[in-house]
């Protein structure tokens, strides 16, 4: 679990042995050598965010380079001199002979050199050597592989520098040259550890990261830390043990000059973004339905004829500050709803029918900003932390039914979102805090997650994660592998199984109520502070304090009394949901990496289950 794959190739060696065979070895094809980023502390908007320092970095186009993995080479042998010419570019260093005592470290003499067939060597072999200084301890150099999947993902193996610099005050590395192209023991050891499956002609890396073959992330969204907020069902700020957070907020405007607007973060939208219009209306009568087939002009002699979102009459996106795209079908699944202003109209109906919402797909005509709230209550300006990487496609939010003054903009970051693939975001790290600075970490850097605990997820449309069991104070429900969805805008525990249901009840001394769906527990029940523990399978598990699963046990919430008190585990039909107050109440953080379909969790404990 958790090792990243890679195919081999299988090489006859033209040399036979005493007995007359051919040996066969295996072979690995290397697209290119390149230097990882240089990642420095530096304080920004009040929080450590790592920025990246770019050393050099050299595409390779042609055909990738053959190498041999040899647990007897001391070093990383290069034989073709386009890759030592790569090599001296990537890293700025220069190629000498070899010191005669070192010669013999990095394989078998005599070096032949291969062109005059007599096997011997009359060449000195050479030695790459960077500027002193040039790379820190743990500065790296990223090896590319090539996959299975050619032209869609690479698989990258990072050795630190501590372990191919081999003199640091001489700038002398492991790096040599050879008759052959050869990973040695710098590059294993890096790996962590390696599997090689003969049968399936597949090498599994422990350290190694599967990731787009254009990824160049790093030179454009890697490791984007950008904070965001909690807020409750009303659209305040959640406060732990009183209100259940329901929505991640983040915030960006288009142009630089544009007005800011609030939005949420939402993991259980694996499809597109939708922003919020300067002519956004709410539309509200009560003779009218509230998934309307044709999206509704709401004419001003309505009883209610307003912005959207009342609250917050400045949050949109200004008309002159994207452009409508008239021809642009509707997403799949999305019902076309007539038009606008003659503009093709999109439409959503919510919650079975509790409200719908009418949007125009649109490009953004400016570059988008996100932002981090000011951190005093004052007219501080929000502070810039990142600015996407190409014009963002979305949805203008221009009518919902009924009138409903609520957040509506809306980044999907399900798997395989339309906003994570502008973004080129195939991993995504949430650091969901009831108490404490909340964040999103877009392409985070490896060294935050790759040696947590990890889980396969499935994805039949958005990530499913199996769990084990839940369990409440002394007792445990198994769940047998349930499947699960993690989603952001969604304030509860929803437990679909009416088996679970019933069993929480009885564990609890509980009821469901059949006003909100809640599971109301005694209060007394709460009096001995009994903790939840979701464990995911295979194993990982995440505990909650009781304030984070029933945080109304401190004073009434409408109109529930003394004796029942009310949490966050609600009755649902299709899909179970471990909502917004699990990610923030246990206190760990979730990577999800759409390309392995692996969710890490940051301060996770294995069970051994």
């Amino acid at each position: 679990e958790g090792f990243a794959s890679m195919d081999f190739h299988l090489h006859n060696d033209t040399r036979a042995t005493a007995a007359g065979d051919v040996v066969q070895h295996r072979t690995h094809h290397v697209v290119e050598f390149r230097a990882s980023p240089r990642v420095d502390n530096e304080t920004v908007v009040g929080k450590k965010h790592r920025h990246k320092k770019h050393h050099r970095h050299h595409h390779h186009h042609g055909a990738p380079f053959v190498f041999h993995m040899d647990t007897g080479n001391l070093g990383i042998s290069i034989a073709d001199e386009r890759l030592m010419e790569l090599l001296a570019n990537v890293t700025g260093g220069t190629w000498l002979d070899t010191d005669p005592g070192d010669a013999s470290l990095f394989g078998d003499p005599p070096w032949d050199d291969g062109d005059d067939g007599d096997g011997l060597s009359s060449y000195v072999p050479r030695t790459l050597h960077v500027p002193p200084g040039s790379f820190l301890p743990d500065d790296g150099l990223d090896v590319v592989f090539e996959t299975a999947r050619k032209g869609s993902e690479v698989l990258v193996v990072t050795l630190p520098a501590s372990s191919w610099i081999t003199n640091a005050t001489a700038g002398k590395t492991a790096f040599h040259s050879y008759r052959k192209n050869v990973l040695g023991l710098p590059f294993l050891i890096s790996c962590g550890a390696v599997v090689f499956d003969d049968h399936h002609h597949v090498v599994r890396v422990k350290h190694g990261q599967v990731r787009p073959s254009n990824d160049d992330v790093g030179d454009a969204f890697y490791n984007v830390t950008v904070p965001i907020e909690l807020w409750d069902v009303h659209g305040n700020p959640a406060v732990y043990g009183v209100t259940a957070p329901r929505f991640a907020i983040g915030r960006l405007r288009v142009g630089n000059d544009g007005p800011v607007q609030a939005f949420t973060y939402d993991l259980g939208n694996p499809r597109f973004t939708t922003l919020v219009a300067k002519s956004c209306r709410g539309c509200d009568d009560e003779t009218m339905d509230r998934c309307p087939a044709s999206v509704p002009e709401c004419p001003e002699n309505l009883a209610h004829d307003d912005f959207c979102w009342p609250s917050h009459p400045s949050n949109f996106v200004p008309s002159e500050s994207y452009t409508d795209l008239p021809d642009q079908p509707c997403p799949a699944g999305v019902i076309e709803a007539g038009t606008l202003n003659g503009t093709r109209v999109c439409s959503m109906c919510f919650d079975h029918g509790d409200h719908s919402r009418f949007f125009t797909q649109a490009v953004a005509a400016r570059d988008v900003e996100l932002l981090a709230a000011p951190t005093a209550a004052d007219d501080t300006p929000h502070t810039v932390v990142a600015t996407l990487p190409a014009r963002l496609h979305f949805g203008a939010l221009l009518r919902t039914v009924p009138l409903v003054d609520r957040v509506w903009a809306n980044v999907g970051v399900g798997f395989n979102s339309s906003f994570l693939h502008q973004t080129q975001t195939p991993v995504l790290l949430l650091r969901a805090r009831a108490q404490g600075a909340s964040a999103v970490v877009f392409n985070p850097d490896p060294a935050l997650y790759a040696r947590a605990p990890s889980a396969p997820f499935a994805a039949p449309h958005n990530r499913l994660h199996a769990l084990e069991s839940v369990r409440l104070g002394d007792a445990t429900l198994p769940l047998a592998g349930a499947l699960f969805l993690l989603d952001t805008g969604n304030d509860n525990i929803t437990l679909a199984d009416p088996q679970v249901r019933a069993a929480l009840a009885a564990a609890t001394r509980g009821t469901w109520s059949a006003d909100d769906g809640r599971l109301h527990v005694p209060r007394t029940y709460l009096d001995a502070r009994p903790a939840l523990t979701v464990t995911f399978r295979p194993g990982i598990a995440a505990t909650l304090p009781v304030e984070a699963w029933a945080p109304h046990r401190g004073g009434d919430v409408g109109n529930h009394t003394d004796a029942a008190v009310p949490t966050i585990f609600s009755a649902g039909s299709k899909v179970s949901v471990l909502g917004l107050p699990f990610i923030a109440g246990a206190d760990v953080d979730l990577v999800f990496d759409d390309h392995r379909q692996l969710l890490y969790i940051v301060g996770g404990k294995i069970t051994g289950s």
